[in-house]
């Protein structure tokens, strides 16, 4: 006799997932044994879940369609910030509940490291930048001041001397 094949719904592959993801110290073959499919099922439909960036950790108003990996800046610091001050024991649970994998946390804590050494890389660029800059403008400050005191010495042999190099004549009051 053949083997039927059961079609599982979708809504009942994201609960079983879901209980999957918070199964707090319960081993993978007791959910699915809850569940009633093997725990090599669950992990399939858990990555296709994944693939579709759907986590069933949350819920239905909190879930976004493009998963961990589309998530903001500003959330997945939020996340690797409350991960720093959880037990090694307990980030398990954490990561199940927040639908993230320990890599992704890896990843994004080196990411936000690599950011904040460029930033400061950066930096001491634009610090390097300015300090150039402030030199050259004190140097045009310098050169400018000397035209001006030449200007000024000028226009006293001028009015010393008179002008007696026949160029043009000096203004005349109207």
């Amino acid at each position: 006799m053949p083997r039927q094949v059961r079609r599982y719904s979708p809504e009942f592959k994201e609960q079983a997932v879901r209980a999957l993801l918070v199964r707090g110290d319960r081993c993978v073959e007791d959910v699915a044994a809850d569940v009633g499919v093997h725990s090599s099922r669950l992990y399939e439909w858990q990555r296709a879940l994944e693939e579709r960036g759907r986590n069933p950790a949350m819920s239905s108003n909190d879930r976004r369609d493009e998963g961990p990996r589309g998530w903001s800046a500003e959330r997945k610091l939020e996340t690797v910030m409350r991960s720093l001050g959880i037990p090694a024991d307990q980030l398990g649970e954490f990561l199940r509940r927040e639908g993230v994998h320990e890599a992704m946390l890896d990843e994004w804590k080196r990411d936000m490291l690599e950011g904040l050494a460029r930033r400061r890389n950066d930096s001491q660029g634009d610090s390097k930048r300015i300090a150039l800059l402030e030199r050259e403008l004190a140097r045009k400050d310098k050169a400018l001041a000397e035209t001006a005191a030449l200007l000024v010495l000028q226009k006293k042999v001028r009015e010393i001397w008179g002008d007696e190099g026949g160029g043009t004549p000096p203004p005349t009051a109207s």
